[in-house]
Protein backbone atom coordinates (compact mmCIF):
# COMPACT_ATOMS: atom_id res chain seq x y z
CA UNK A 1 0.00 0.00 0.00
CA UNK A 2 2.83 2.39 0.84
CA UNK A 3 4.49 1.72 -2.53
CA UNK A 4 1.21 2.38 -4.33
CA UNK A 5 0.84 5.60 -2.35
CA UNK A 6 4.32 6.61 -3.56
CA UNK A 7 3.21 6.06 -7.16
CA UNK A 8 0.22 8.33 -6.54
CA UNK A 9 2.44 11.06 -5.10
CA UNK A 10 5.19 11.01 -7.72
CA UNK A 11 2.70 11.48 -10.57
CA UNK A 12 4.51 9.31 -13.11
CA UNK A 13 1.27 7.57 -14.00
CA UNK A 14 -0.79 10.76 -14.01
CA UNK A 15 -3.69 11.40 -11.65
CA UNK A 16 -5.40 8.50 -9.90
CA UNK A 17 -8.87 8.12 -11.42
CA UNK A 18 -10.34 5.05 -9.78
CA UNK A 19 -9.67 2.40 -7.18
CA UNK A 20 -11.24 -1.04 -6.89
CA UNK A 21 -10.83 -3.09 -3.72
CA UNK A 22 -12.50 -6.47 -3.25
CA UNK A 23 -12.17 -8.80 -0.27
CA UNK A 24 -13.85 -12.14 0.36
CA UNK A 25 -13.17 -13.84 3.70
CA UNK A 26 -14.79 -16.12 6.27
CA UNK A 27 -15.05 -13.32 8.84
CA UNK A 28 -18.66 -14.12 9.80
CA UNK A 29 -17.93 -17.85 10.14
CA UNK A 30 -15.23 -17.34 12.75
CA UNK A 31 -16.17 -17.55 16.45
CA UNK A 32 -17.57 -14.18 17.53
CA UNK A 33 -18.48 -12.57 20.83
CA UNK A 34 -21.78 -10.70 20.96
CA UNK A 35 -20.03 -7.31 20.95
CA UNK A 36 -18.10 -8.31 17.79
CA UNK A 37 -21.40 -8.01 15.91
CA UNK A 38 -22.85 -5.02 17.77
CA UNK A 39 -22.30 -1.90 15.67
CA UNK A 40 -23.31 0.32 18.62
CA UNK A 41 -20.19 -0.99 20.38
CA UNK A 42 -17.92 -0.75 17.32
CA UNK A 43 -18.67 -4.25 16.03
CA UNK A 44 -20.02 -5.65 12.80
CA UNK A 45 -18.31 -6.33 9.50
CA UNK A 46 -18.48 -2.75 8.19
CA UNK A 47 -16.81 -1.23 11.25
CA UNK A 48 -14.42 -4.10 12.00
CA UNK A 49 -13.29 -4.89 8.44
CA UNK A 50 -14.70 -2.21 6.16
CA UNK A 51 -12.80 0.44 8.09
CA UNK A 52 -9.55 -1.13 6.81
CA UNK A 53 -10.73 -0.93 3.19
CA UNK A 54 -11.97 2.63 3.66
CA UNK A 55 -8.70 3.66 5.33
CA UNK A 56 -6.77 2.22 2.36
CA UNK A 57 -9.02 4.02 -0.13
CA UNK A 58 -8.71 7.30 1.72
CA UNK A 59 -4.91 7.09 1.82
CA UNK A 60 -4.58 6.28 -1.88
CA UNK A 61 -7.22 8.76 -3.08
CA UNK A 62 -6.03 11.76 -1.08
CA UNK A 63 -7.94 11.43 2.17
CA UNK A 64 -10.89 13.70 1.55
CA UNK A 65 -13.90 11.59 0.61
CA UNK A 66 -16.94 13.71 -0.17
CA UNK A 67 -19.81 11.27 -0.71
CA UNK A 68 -20.62 7.64 0.18
CA UNK A 69 -23.22 5.52 -1.59
CA UNK A 70 -23.55 2.00 -0.19
CA UNK A 71 -25.62 -1.10 0.37
CA UNK A 72 -25.17 -3.88 2.90
CA UNK A 73 -26.32 -7.42 2.26
CA UNK A 74 -27.48 -10.08 4.70
CA UNK A 75 -28.54 -7.50 7.29
CA UNK A 76 -27.28 -4.17 8.60
CA UNK A 77 -25.83 -2.45 11.65
CA UNK A 78 -23.76 -5.43 12.78
CA UNK A 79 -25.70 -8.26 11.12
CA UNK A 80 -24.33 -7.70 7.62
CA UNK A 81 -22.57 -10.46 5.69
CA UNK A 82 -20.99 -7.82 3.47
CA UNK A 83 -21.35 -4.49 1.71
CA UNK A 84 -20.70 -2.61 -1.51
CA UNK A 85 -19.73 1.06 -1.36
CA UNK A 86 -18.77 3.83 -3.76
CA UNK A 87 -16.68 6.66 -2.32
CA UNK A 88 -16.21 9.92 -4.24
CA UNK A 89 -13.18 12.08 -3.42
CA UNK A 90 -12.32 15.75 -3.73
CA UNK A 91 -9.32 14.66 -5.81
CA UNK A 92 -11.70 13.47 -8.55
CA UNK A 93 -11.00 9.80 -7.89
CA UNK A 94 -13.71 7.26 -7.08
CA UNK A 95 -13.23 4.11 -5.02
CA UNK A 96 -15.41 1.03 -5.47
CA UNK A 97 -15.22 -1.19 -2.37
CA UNK A 98 -16.72 -4.60 -1.74
CA UNK A 99 -16.34 -6.94 1.18
CA UNK A 100 -18.01 -10.28 1.85
CA UNK A 101 -17.36 -12.19 5.05
CA UNK A 102 -19.72 -15.04 4.19
CA UNK A 103 -16.98 -17.65 3.71
CA UNK A 104 -16.40 -20.12 0.88
CA UNK A 105 -14.45 -18.32 -1.83
CA UNK A 106 -11.46 -16.42 -0.43
CA UNK A 107 -9.94 -13.48 -2.28
CA UNK A 108 -6.45 -14.45 -1.07
CA UNK A 109 -6.60 -17.07 -3.83
CA UNK A 110 -6.34 -14.12 -6.26
CA UNK A 111 -3.29 -12.68 -4.47
CA UNK A 112 -0.91 -15.62 -4.70
CA UNK A 113 -2.58 -17.18 -1.67
CA UNK A 114 -1.17 -14.51 0.67
CA UNK A 115 -3.47 -13.07 3.32
CA UNK A 116 -3.46 -9.85 5.36
CA UNK A 117 -0.85 -11.23 7.76
CA UNK A 118 1.52 -12.36 5.01
CA UNK A 119 0.61 -16.03 5.44
CA UNK A 120 0.13 -18.34 2.44
CA UNK A 121 -3.27 -20.04 2.46
CA UNK A 122 -4.32 -21.83 -0.69
CA UNK A 123 -7.74 -23.40 -1.33
CA UNK A 124 -8.35 -26.26 1.12
CA UNK A 125 -10.21 -28.49 -1.35
CA UNK A 126 -8.93 -30.16 -4.55
CA UNK A 127 -11.68 -28.76 -6.79
CA UNK A 128 -10.92 -25.10 -5.91
CA UNK A 129 -7.19 -25.73 -6.36
CA UNK A 130 -7.88 -26.61 -10.00
CA UNK A 131 -9.18 -23.09 -10.59
CA UNK A 132 -7.07 -21.10 -8.13
CA UNK A 133 -3.56 -22.59 -8.05
CA UNK A 134 -1.24 -21.02 -5.49
CA UNK A 135 2.49 -20.79 -6.28
CA UNK A 136 5.03 -22.29 -3.91
CA UNK A 137 5.72 -20.03 -0.88
CA UNK A 138 8.52 -17.52 -1.40
CA UNK A 139 11.03 -16.19 1.07
CA UNK A 140 9.20 -12.86 1.08
CA UNK A 141 5.47 -12.12 0.93
CA UNK A 142 3.86 -8.73 1.55
CA UNK A 143 0.52 -8.89 3.39
CA UNK A 144 -2.47 -8.39 1.07
CA UNK A 145 -5.97 -7.24 1.97
CA UNK A 146 -8.01 -8.56 -0.92
CA UNK A 147 -7.54 -7.58 -4.55
CA UNK A 148 -6.66 -3.88 -5.04
CA UNK A 149 -6.43 -2.34 -8.53
CA UNK A 150 -5.76 1.35 -9.20
CA UNK A 151 -6.52 3.05 -12.53
CA UNK A 152 -4.44 6.12 -13.40
CA UNK A 153 -4.63 8.40 -16.43
CA UNK A 154 -1.41 6.77 -17.67
CA UNK A 155 -1.81 3.15 -16.63
CA UNK A 156 -2.94 0.68 -14.01
CA UNK A 157 -1.40 -0.80 -10.89
CA UNK A 158 -2.34 -3.95 -9.00
CA UNK A 159 -1.10 -4.98 -5.57
CA UNK A 160 0.61 -8.36 -5.39
CA UNK A 161 2.21 -10.41 -2.63
CA UNK A 162 5.57 -9.05 -3.82
CA UNK A 163 4.70 -5.37 -4.22
CA UNK A 164 2.97 -3.47 -7.04
CA UNK A 165 2.67 -4.53 -10.67
CA UNK A 166 2.33 -1.49 -12.95
CA UNK A 167 0.91 -1.63 -16.47
CA UNK A 168 1.53 1.15 -19.00
CA UNK A 169 1.74 1.42 -22.79
CA UNK A 170 5.37 0.28 -22.43
CA UNK A 171 4.32 -2.99 -20.79
CA UNK A 172 4.35 -4.27 -17.20
CA UNK A 173 6.86 -3.15 -14.57
CA UNK A 174 7.37 -4.75 -11.17
CA UNK A 175 7.79 -2.57 -8.08
CA UNK A 176 8.92 -5.07 -5.49
CA UNK A 177 9.02 -4.19 -1.81
CA UNK A 178 11.48 -6.82 -0.60
CA UNK A 179 13.37 -5.61 2.44
CA UNK A 180 11.01 -2.75 3.26
CA UNK A 181 9.56 -2.61 6.79
CA UNK A 182 6.56 -4.81 7.47
CA UNK A 183 3.24 -3.23 8.39
CA UNK A 184 3.94 -3.83 12.08
CA UNK A 185 7.41 -2.29 11.84
CA UNK A 186 5.97 0.68 9.97
CA UNK A 187 3.56 1.35 12.84
CA UNK A 188 6.46 1.53 15.28
CA UNK A 189 8.47 3.66 12.83
CA UNK A 190 5.58 6.12 12.53
CA UNK A 191 5.32 6.31 16.32
CA UNK A 192 9.06 6.99 16.57
CA UNK A 193 8.79 9.72 13.91
CA UNK A 194 5.91 11.37 15.77
CA UNK A 195 7.91 11.37 19.00
CA UNK A 196 10.66 13.13 17.02
CA UNK A 197 8.21 15.81 15.89
CA UNK A 198 6.97 14.50 12.51
CA UNK A 199 3.24 14.87 11.71
CA UNK A 200 1.25 11.70 12.31
CA UNK A 201 -0.53 10.04 9.41
CA UNK A 202 -2.76 7.95 11.69
CA UNK A 203 -3.82 10.86 13.86
CA UNK A 204 -7.07 11.26 15.75
CA UNK A 205 -8.37 13.45 12.95
CA UNK A 206 -7.49 10.79 10.38
CA UNK A 207 -9.26 8.14 12.46
CA UNK A 208 -12.35 10.33 12.83
CA UNK A 209 -12.54 10.70 9.02
CA UNK A 210 -12.31 6.94 8.50
CA UNK A 211 -14.98 6.34 11.17
CA UNK A 212 -17.26 8.93 9.56
CA UNK A 213 -17.00 7.22 6.18
CA UNK A 214 -17.56 3.78 7.77
CA UNK A 215 -20.69 4.95 9.58
CA UNK A 216 -21.89 6.50 6.32
CA UNK A 217 -21.96 3.02 4.76
CA UNK A 218 -24.63 1.99 7.29
CA UNK A 219 -26.49 5.29 6.94
CA UNK A 220 -26.56 5.09 3.14
CA UNK A 221 -27.75 1.47 3.25
CA UNK A 222 -30.51 2.24 5.78
CA UNK A 223 -31.80 5.35 4.02
CA UNK A 224 -31.06 4.31 0.43
CA UNK A 225 -29.34 7.59 -0.43
CA UNK A 226 -25.87 9.07 -0.87
CA UNK A 227 -24.39 10.45 2.35
CA UNK A 228 -22.15 13.55 2.27
CA UNK A 229 -19.07 13.62 4.50
CA UNK A 230 -18.09 16.65 6.58
CA UNK A 231 -15.10 15.63 8.72
CA UNK A 232 -12.50 14.41 6.22
CA UNK A 233 -8.75 14.97 6.39
CA UNK A 234 -5.81 14.89 3.97
CA UNK A 235 -2.64 12.94 4.70
CA UNK A 236 0.31 15.06 5.88
CA UNK A 237 2.44 16.32 3.00
CA UNK A 238 4.71 13.61 1.70
CA UNK A 239 2.94 10.81 3.61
Amino acid sequence: MRELRRLVLDGRLGPLLGLQATAHTDWRRRPRRADDLDSARGGGLVLRQGAHQIDIARLLCGGRASLVTAQTFGGADGDELGYSALLQFDSGAAASLQYSGAGGFDSTWLTQGVDELGRVNGPPDPLSRQYFPVPAPRAFAAPTFGLVVATFAGGQAVLTAQGVLVYTADGPRDHRVDGQPSGWDAVLAELADVLDGAPALHSGRWALATLEASLAVHESARENRPVPLLHQASPPLGR
